[in-house]
């Protein structure tokens, strides 16, 4: 698969999303369970799929370099995004017989509301020898409280590259009262290089940003992800009158700091790139 359109069905309460295929039937058996509990009247969700906390409700198979997966992701949606198109000779690897799940993060406005949310599919129609991966960054973690009325909270967090990959895309990630974002890059021994700089933040504006040219990233390069919340009064955008402290969390009036980077091995058979929080001088004592 080259690419995919996604259009929420109800863009009231549709926050996010987050897509995957599945061929180990993991995903298929908790919506059979979720099915029988909706038969006690008492159930809460009628719906098809089912409903978890965070993430896909199990652990994903893991996979050896080469190895075709049993499950990965497929990029998502967020307010803002437009069809997702990948560069020529990469892809998302989609095993025959795969089940595709649509993880929906929904925000609730206390009132019922139905949603029907799609998914187009495009197939490559050239070979393909690069699956399509995705480092994360996370800046704001499990515990950290931006506090009512502060107009200049700072959160940053970094990641290093366990091996040598290619940086296609970038897409930062926050909710309703980020301010200003960044997303840089620095090589081993090299200087920081900006990869993208919003000043001004809009949620309703998520975008995917592609570079011109792709960015070569050595074994060891650190991606590193900074914000500024506006949790004050003065902020039109803030949910809470008057203000309140703001927790890390799922719901749109909670808040993210992610950055998502679209990556590729330069390897053949491929090799899995992952952002370790640890930098590597540090890892090897």
């Amino acid at each position: 698969m080259v690419g995919f359109e996604l259009r929420p069905g109800n863009p009231r309460v549709v926050h996010h999303t987050l897509n995957f295929f599945d061929t180990t039937g993991r995903a298929r058996e908790l919506e059979a369970r979720e099915h029988e509990r909706g038969r006690d009247p008492d159930a809460k969700d009628y719906g098809p799929g089912y409903s978890v906390a965070m993430g896909v409700g199990f652990v994903p198979t893991p996979v050896t370099p080469g190895e075709m997966p049993k499950f990965g992701g497929m990029g998502g949606w967020a307010p803002g995004q437009a069809p997702q198109f990948l560069p020529e000779g990469c892809g998302w690897f989609l095993p025959k017989g795969s089940d595709i799940i649509i993880q929906t993060h929904y925000h609730r406005d206390g009132r019922a509301q139905n949603d029907r949310t799609q998914i187009g599919l495009y197939f490559a129609k050239q070979p393909v020898n690069q699956p399509w991966q995705t480092v994360v960054v996370n800046g704001l973690r499990g515990l950290a409280v931006i506090p009512a009325g502060k107009s200049d909270y700072v959160a940053k967090g970094a990641v290093w590259l366990n091996n040598d990959a290619v940086i296609h895309s970038v897409m930062p990630h926050m909710h309703l009262i980020g301010k200003q974002i960044k997303v840089t890059m620095t090589p081993p021994g090299g200087e920081p290089q900006v990869l993208v700089e919003i000043p001004h933040w809009d949620y309703n504006w998520q975008e995917t940003y592609w570079f011109k040219d792709e960015i070569h990233a050595k074994a060891g390069t650190k991606l590193e992800i900074e914000a500024v919340y506006d949790n004050s009064a003065t902020n039109p955008n803030n949910p809470r009158n008057p203000p309140a402290p703001v927790f890390v969390g799922e719901q749109t009036t909670n808040e993210m700091l992610f950055g998502f980077l679209g990556v590729t091995s330069t390897k053949t058979p491929w090799e899995r790139v992952r952002g370790a929080r640890t930098p590597p001088e540090r890892a090897a004592k």
